[in-house]
C-alpha cells in the first residue's frame, strides 16, 4: 500500500521545500540522476518538491524513494502537472540511490 497522501489543494502545506524541481515532460531515465543529486545536495529532513508532466513519474519516483530511503510526503495533480514532495530521510549505506543504477 502506498504511504503518501493526495494533498487537498485547498489546504496549506505543512512542509516548505528546499528546492524545486520543474522536470516537464522529462522521462524518469533522465531524471532520476537529477533528482538523485538534488537529494544528495539537501541536508536530511530538507523536503524537495517535482513538478512534472509525465504521468509515469508518480509510480517511478515512489518506488524509488522505497528503495532509497526516502519519504513521498505528498502528491496533488494539477491541471496536467504533478505535483510531488519527497523527504530526505538519510543517505543509506550505497549512497543517497540506494544502489539504484542510473542511466
Amino acid at each position: 500500500m502506498e504511504q503518501y497522501f493526495v494533498v487537498d489543494e485547498t489546504k496549506p502545506l505543512h512542509w516548505t521545500p528546499r528546492a524545486i524541481l520543474d522536470a516537464g515532460g522529462e522521462a524518469w531515465a533522465t531524471l532520476s540522476a537529477v533528482i538523485g543529486r538534488l537529494v544528495d545536495e539537501i541536508a536530511t529532513d530538507a523536503v524537495l518538491e517535482i513538478v512534472s508532466l509525465e504521468p509515469s513519474l508518480r509510480a517511478d519516483l515512489t518506488e524509488w524513494c522505497g528503495a532509497s530511503g526516502h519519504e513521498v510526503l505528498g502528491i496533488r495533480e494539477n491541471g496536467g502537472a504533478t505535483q510531488i514532495w519527497i523527504r530526505k530521510l538519510a543517505d543509506t549505506p550505497q549512497g543517497p540511490r540506494g544502489g539504484i543504477e542510473v542511466e
